[in-house]
């Protein structure tokens, strides 16, 4: 009985979980151990799984099963949109656009949350964001963006995502061009909702009164048409651009900026070891086997 496209993909995210997690356990000893560990462990799983997905007949109960390993899993990576090539009117700070051309790649639906960023966190021991109570947030916080990143911070996420899913695919913070083409589209947008005009109740500015974060899928109304969430409100992101004098380029406004400011025009520079509670990140794919 062949496995449907679903149950491969499952299959293939939960062994090498599981081969990530051994390679991890067995770090102290030599690289030719871990490789011999790994190898065990990818065929034992890989024959228990196999065994297991061909008596879940039942769609229904393969279903709940996978909704619960989706929860649980280890690790997870972001939801990502596919931005076709196009041209788009720039701005990049300037009082007035630019057409320029764009290339097509994929960004994230979400900004990174807590919880995603706590995974990352697990794996590599690096430093937790100073909000965090010793190594974990608040439980109220679990979809809410990980701040007080430095741009450092967002990139070494991102390597940490070419370690464990990249192949042909490159994780990494947008740039410029890239965050103004999800957040405006083709046509030079000035907030990224259909109807151009401002609304509290498509972003988390400093007119909605919360003063903190809120989840990164609370303002469904407020999507950009490439179906991207937040590019106004919620938090300011980092993106891997530079200007002249090597300040990093920050889009996007945060809870704390004003109805005025609260568009995708919004530009603000800042050195890259800034921490800031209003400034977090999403993540960019592209698939680098085009280029070849």
């Amino acid at each position: 009985m062949p496995l449907s496209r679903n149950r491969s993909r499952l299959l293939r995210r939960v062994i090498g979980h599981i081969a990530y997690i051994a390679s991890i356990l067995v770090s102290a000893y030599s690289e030719h151990a871990r490789k011999i560990i790994t190898a065990i462990v990818d065929f034992i799983v890989s024959k228990i799984l196999f065994v297991i997905m061909l008596l879940v007949i039942s769609p229904f109960v393969y279903k709940i099963l996978y909704k619960i390993y989706c929860r649980w899993r280890p690790y997870s990576e972001p939801s990502f949109v596919l931005v076709r090539r196009g041209s788009l009117e720039f701005r990049g700070g300037e009082k007035t656009d630019t057409r320029k051309p764009c290339h097509a790649f994929a960004i994230s639906i979400y900004l990174v949350t807590n919880k995603q960023y706590k995974q990352f966190i697990n794996a590599t021991g690096h430093r937790t964001p100073l909000y965090w109570n010793g190594n974990d947030y608040s439980i109220n916080k679990r979809e809410h963006p990980v701040v007080d990143v430095t741009r450092e911070d967002a990139e070494s996420y991102c390597c940490w995502l070419n370690a464990f899913f990249g192949g042909t695919e490159i994780y990494r913070l947008p740039n410029e061009l890239e965050w103004e083409r999800a957040a405006r589209g083709t046509r030079g947008r000035k907030f990224p909702w259909r109807r151009q005009k401002f609304s509290v109740r498509k972003c988390n500015s400093a007119e909605s009164k919360k003063g903190d974060t809120t989840p990164v899928d609370y303002y469904e109304s407020g999507r950009s048409r490439c179906g991207c969430y937040d590019m106004v409100g919620n938090v300011s992101e980092w993106t891997s651009s530079n200007d002249e004098y090597g300040l990093a380029v920050v889009r996007g406004s945060s809870y704390e900026t004003d109805r005025k400011r609260s568009n995708c025009f919004f530009h603000i520079l800042h050195p890259p070891d800034t921490v800031s509670d209003s400034i977090g990140f999403r993540v960019a794919r592209e698939d680098n086997s085009r280029d070849s």
